[in-house]
């Protein structure tokens, strides 16, 4: 199975505060990362701001997967999205082993050193939950609003920081009911419970009284009281904070929770999922003598409970995700998506649709009734080093003839339509009357290994980037790393002083490729619509996935750029400008070729138009060091 995000249904992206909790995989980077933009652009950030503000979580939650949980099972990672005045906070914080800096450590110092450049403000702490690290974020964002701002050193800052760390903490919801309540005593209440709504019935979980042991047990044992006239009845029924103030006029019952804590007002916040579904009340009580709450403080303990309501979201949805993924596991524990059946020979007695999507097959039928010879002459398959893969490795063949055989990673390449992917085979032997069966499971891991590949790449390249001696010979260096692992070729151009283009790094496995590469012309285009080799254009990185002779136009516009590209043989080109601080510093160019039958995936796009926010980063550092 593969790891996935799991969150809750999302709300309107312009709420002031959101939270996401996933689990500690590679997959999660990317939806974090989506999450931090979608909710930025929400709030009218501008497109370059986004930019850093994306590129910076992708850092912090990729540190957080690689390091925050060696030796041990992976855990959590939670994103907190906040919008300030001109200005957006975040939090990315994991429950692993915390954070351990050390200067051999790739990618933990390159990580922190880039997202400090892109950051107004980070700070890095331990998890006050008992374990793992926060790194704090903010950006400067003119025009976006968050309302009220509260300094983190006055009673409500300390409020919404705790009720933050609350929800983030391994105690909740299990065990941090009663710490929920605790929150608002003595600053803000004199009395506060946790009432859990089940069927639309109350139960209380926790109750404090500030000072007074006895009446948190009588409170803590109380019938929650909904009635009509109640706040609570209000807050359950009418979708908000609801505020109710004794009338002295008014008799109370006798043995009422308002007489036995001599209450003058009640506050029912409900701590809702993210389709407005109330999971618990939280209530609190002043006694006479403390003044009844207005707007603002109103607004800033339901926007605590708002933190605290994510959190118990979050770890109500995980927490079904995770006994469905275990009751899924054991039923798929000798299935998979493909499943085929083969005999001693290797001839197919059985596949299932998706065996047969994966032969390219259009259905089982035809996958069985066309010799095994045609399959296995359309598809290069080797093993994870690149050897080719005889028929007596494959473990189904193993098994009929009684040997052992542990599940086998291969790569598969269709030499019709050029895709490559990578599989995991585990086999398990069938005995039958005319002879043993081996059914074959096959499990599709391409983007594990793919999103693998991409990651320790980056990782290569910001080691390479961070602080280099002489940036030339770095930027070099990138190339190598981009080309041929991402790339088929990997060309480097800066501006000078004159504002013309200079290629100062060039990557190509092939020899001869190199020499065309090196002469496609490096002067400049200024106009919008200048062709993709040259733009600088401040819009973001360009991209044609598949190139093909009759349509140079997408690509050159001069006769030499015409012939360079058929000379080349690209399948598919793409530019990202290197921009630091809003001006342009150089180009960034890679191709594919049609021999390879490789072509840009949008995580390659992602990726690669990365890279080059990093590259000039390191360039414009190493002009204002020179």
């Amino acid at each position: 199975m593969t790891d996935e995000a799991h969150e809750p249904e999302q709300p309107a992206p312009t709420a002031r505060v959101r939270t996401w909790s996933v689990p500690a995989t590679p997959r999660s980077v990317s939806a974090l990362r989506e999450h931090a933009r979608t909710f930025a652009e929400g709030h009218g950030v501008d497109p370059e701001t986004v930019s850093a503000i994306t590129l910076a979580v992708s850092e912090a939650v990729t540190n957080a997967v690689l390091h925050a949980f060696l030796g041990r099972e992976p855990g959590l990672i939670t994103l907190t999205c906040e919008a300030g005045t001109g200005e957006l906070r975040l939090l990315i914080a994991d429950d692993g082993r915390g954070m351990q800096v050390r200067p051999d450590s790739p990618g933990m110092g390159t990580g922190l050193s880039t997202i400090g450049q892109l950051a107004t403000r980070m700070e890095v702490r331990p998890n006050p939950s008992g374990g793992g690290t926060i790194v704090g974020l903010a950006f400067q964002a003119a025009g976006v609003h968050g309302g009220r701002v509260v300094a983190p050193g006055e009673p409500g800052g300390r409020l919404l920081i705790a009720a933050s760390e609350l929800a983030r903490s391994t105690a909740w919801p299990v065990e941090g009911f009663e710490r929920l309540c605790d929150l608002v005593l003595h600053a803000f209440a004199d009395a506060a419970c946790v009432d859990l709504v089940e069927h639309g019935c109350l139960r209380r979980l926790a109750a404090r009284v500030h000072a007074d042991e006895a009446l948190s047990a009588r409170l803590a044992d109380s019938a929650p009281p909904v009635k009509p006239d109640t706040a609570t009845w209000a807050a359950l029924n009418g979708g908000g904070p609801q505020l109710v103030v004794h009338d002295p006029s008014v008799p109370r019952p006798p043995a009422g929770v308002g007489v036995m804590l001599d209450l003058s007002w009640w506050l029912s916040v409900p701590l809702a999922d993210a389709n407005d579904g109330i999971l618990c009340l939280w209530g609190l009580g002043g006694r006479a003598g403390r003044p009844e709450p207005d707007e603002a403080t109103i607004a800033l303990i339901a926007e605590a409970g708002m933190r605290a309501a994510a959190g118990l979201a979050n770890a109500r949805v995980l927490a079904g995700t995770h006994a469905t993924r275990r009751r899924l596991e054991a039923v798929l524990s000798a299935l998979s998506e493909a499943v085929s059946v083969t005999d001693a020979t290797g001839r197919l007695s059985y596949a299932n649709e998706a065996a047969a999507r994966l032969m390219g097959a259009a259905s089982p039928t035809e996958l069985m009734a066309a010799p095994s010879t045609v399959w296995r002459e359309r598809f290069r398959i080797t093993d994870q080093h690149g050897e080719e893969l005889q028929a007596d490795r494959l473990p189904s063949r193993r098994l009929c003839v009684g040997k052992e055989a542990e599940p086998l990673v291969k790569r598969s390449v269709d030499t019709v339509t050029g895709r490559v992917q990578w599989l995991r085979t585990t086999s398990r032997r069938l005995e039958d009357p005319e002879g043993p069966l081996a059914v074959d499971i096959v499990e599709d891991i391409t983007p594990a290994v793919e999103a693998e590949r991409r990651h320790r790449s980056t990782i290569e390249i910001g080691k390479v980037l961070d602080e280099p001696p002489a940036i030339v010979p770095a930027l070099q260096a990138v190339a190598e790393l981009l080309a041929p692992e991402l790339a088929d070729g990997c060309a480097i151009d800066l501006l000078d002083g004159k504002r013309a283009l200079h290629r100062v790094a060039l990557s190509h496995p092939d020899a001869a490729q190199r020499a065309r590469l090196r002469a496609l012309p490096e002067r400049r285009q200024t106009s919008a619509d200048s062709p993709l080799w040259l733009t600088l254009d401040p819009s973001g990185a360009r991209f044609v996935t598949t190139v093909t002779q009759e349509e140079p136009k997408l690509c050159a516009d001069e006769e030499k750029h015409v012939a360079a590209l058929r000379e080349i043989g690209c399948r598919s080109v793409g530019v990202v400008p290197l921009r630091a601080a809003g001006a342009a510093v150089g180009r960034l160019m890679v191709t594919q070729d049609r021999r390879s039958g490789r072509s840009f995936g949008a995580a390659d796009v992602e990726t690669i138009t990365d890279v080059g926010r990093r590259v000039a980063a390191a360039v414009a550092m190493a002009c204002r060091r020179s």
